[in-house]
């Protein structure tokens, strides 16, 4: 951080704050380039009234140096207490914000615990290496599901494809009243089968939402956990921890099971049980749940 010395001799002598845009004039004597050509008429050093030419360069050494001793002082003042104007030293842990010592002994921070803010950062930085151990093992945990969920779901079609052509071979020996029932019962094991796709489809993206959550939680830790001033961490720490966690969804696995029954292995014998009740022109008298 510069010196306030080193401050003085980039500061404009006619602006009094640190060089802007600077020009170095024939004399030997530099101003913000606005501070000398702002105003008409005759173009003479503030300092020493010897005349300059109306075609300044800017000085980049000095813009340089200028430039770096305002960021300096932007830096300093960020870390100072807005009411004291004392710099932050400590972490209140009541309200979980840093406070100047003159804040401590206030009586808005009455009966409040502090902690040195290298300190609390500390602390907060191991929480927040044991809570991301813990979304790593989530993050696993999910990983797993997902692809178990994808094996559920080729599962699934495989079954779905296999019915469909043991109802095929079978309503293949009836006549014209098996293939209406043949077409209805496919309908609805069809049904089912998008019912179940679909809810599969649905888990699959909440899991994979909540892996993503997982995800960018982690890198905001990773990457905050890199921060090596107290301050910027508690700041980030502070601002992030504080906002209200949004629910992840409970991770469950939507199982790769389709319902047939009876009909899986009784299709022949239960259907020619409804054709004896049936009258003869094939109409039913009740539908048959699947």
């Amino acid at each position: 951080m510069a010196s306030a010395s080193y401050r003085a001799e980039l500061t404009c002598s006619v602006c009094q704050d640190i060089f802007t845009d600077p020009v170095s004039l024939t004399c030997g004597h530099s101003f913000c380039r606005e501070c000398v050509t702002g105003s008409p008429g005759q173009r003479a050093c503030p300092c020493c009234q010897a005349v300059y030419a109306a075609n300044l360069t800017t000085n980049l050494t000095l813009k340089k140096l200028a430039d770096t001793a305002k960021e300096d002082k932007n830096k300093a003042s960020s870390w100072m207490c807005a009411e004291h104007e004392e710099k932050l030293k400590l972490f209140c842990e009541t309200d979980q914000q840093l406070v100047c010592v003159i804040c401590r002994d206030g009586e808005e921070h009455n009966g409040h615990k502090f902690k040195p803010i290298k300190e609390a950062a500390q602390m907060r930085k191991q929480g927040l290496e044991d809570t991301m151990q813990l979304l790593i093992g989530k993050k696993r945990t999910t990983e797993d599901l997902i692809k178990t969920q994808e094996g559920e779901k080729t599962k699934l079609k495989q079954k779905t494809q296999q019915l469909k052509v043991q109802i095929s071979c079978q309503f293949d020996e009836m006549q014209q009243f098996l293939k209406r029932r043949q077409k209805e019962i496919q309908e609805e094991l069809e049904q089912k089968n998008k019912e179940a796709l679909k809810e599969m489809e649905v888990n699959l993206e909440r899991l994979k939402t909540h892996l993503s959550e997982g995800r960018e939680r982690e890198n905001w830790m990773r990457s905050e956990g890199e921060v090596s001033e107290p301050e910027a961490f508690l700041k980030g720490w502070t601002e992030k921890m504080t906002e209200q966690p949004s629910r992840a969804a409970k991770m469950t696995l939507v199982p790769g099971s389709l319902s047939f029954s009876p009909y899986s292995s009784h299709l022949q014998f239960l259907v020619w049980k409804e054709m004896l009740r049936c009258p003869t022109d094939s109409s039913w008298h009740q539908e048959i749940q699947i």
